[in-house]
């Protein structure tokens, strides 16, 4: 992970902390604290990044959207599932707005919000999304 770190520092001091390209990195460090098990790690680093892209892209732009999802995923890992269940609902309509039901994304994210509601036992929500 060195270099992914490296390239964040490099891009942060070149592009700036707020440019796509260091925030795509960022999420990128993120997601592979949460493959190597470092959850807490992740979390911090998948906050940090969807703070920065609700300010710099928006809050429907897709790879905020994603960021969302991201987040939620690894809040679900850490064992709070509840705690991840309105971003993965807020990524899951934000989806529905923006592409639509049939698109993979909101697919995606269909499954996500469904499955954490299965989890938490509140079927009666997650039959019609799920």
């Amino acid at each position: 992970m060195p270099y992914l770190t490296e390239a964040l520092d490099r891009r942060t001091e070149v592009l700036g902390p707020d440019h796509e390209s260091t925030l795509s990195t960022l999420g990128l460090i993120a997601n592979v604290y949460g493959l190597t098990g470092d959850y807490a790690e992740a979390e911090r680093m998948h906050r940090r990044n969807l703070d920065a892209l609700q300010r710099t892209a928006g809050p429907d732009a897709p790879e905020t959207i994603t960021a969302m999802n991201n987040l939620a995923g690894t809040i679900r890992s850490l064992g709070r599932t509840a705690d991840a269940l309105p971003l993965y609902q807020d990524a899951y309509e934000r989806w529905l707005r923006t592409v639509g039901p049939e698109d993979g994304r909101a697919l995606i994210a269909a499954n996500s919000f469904g499955s954490a509601l299965e989890a938490l036992g509140d079927l009666d929500r997650a039959e019609p999304i799920h």
